[in-house]
């Protein structure tokens, strides 16, 4: 780990949540789901604000600019398909998929807006 991120995650007594391993598992579990295309949005420690919008995500950048960096992450359940400009979208809800997928790799997530929520890093609480 960089010697800057480590300086921000004890400057902001964050706790780590997630490690490699986990966001792997949590990347097979929401890949392998059949028709979904996840949309995200993702908040990496030095981000000054957080992402407005969900947008497709190659995982492969999000793993070379590091899982370390990732503050947390939000999954949109919902798949949108364009059906053209005078047609409502069409929408899936993959809500029951995602949960049962994450839960079967151990993936702790919150649940806010209809969306998942999984951090990298949390506030610790000190008591």
């Amino acid at each position: 780990m960089q010697k800057k991120t480590l300086k921000l995650i004890t400057e902001h007594q964050l706790t780590s949540c997630m490690n490699n391993t986990k966001w792997r598992k949590m990347i097979a579990a929401i890949t392998q789901l059949d028709n979904f295309e996840p949309t995200v949005k993702i908040k990496y420690l030095f981000d000054k604000k957080a992402p407005e919008g969900f947008s497709k995500v190659w995982w492969n950048e999000v793993e070379t600019i590091g899982f370390e960096q990732i503050q947390w992450l939000e999954i949109n359940p919902i798949k949108e398909e364009f059906r053209g400009q005078l047609v409502e979208p069409k929408c899936t809800d993959f809500t029951s998929a995602i949960e049962k997928s994450l839960k079967s790799k151990n993936i702790y997530y919150e649940k806010r807006n209809g969306h998942f929520l999984i951090y990298g890093y949390k506030k610790s609480l000190i008591l």
